[in-house]
């Protein structure tokens, strides 16, 4: 049950995590974007 995290992770460095959640992060920021756009046409 503690073990948890870690078979989540398993076989990903760090990096691979963090370019995982920045990719995640970048595709709601662009969504959010063309939201603003519409709006504003």
């Amino acid at each position: 049950m503690e073990d948890k995290c870690d078979h989540t992770t398993m076989g990903k460095t760090q990096e691979e995590i963090n370019n995982e959640v920045v990719r995640r992060q970048l595709k709601e920021l662009a969504s959010l974007v063309n939201i603003v756009l519409k709006n504003t046409e």
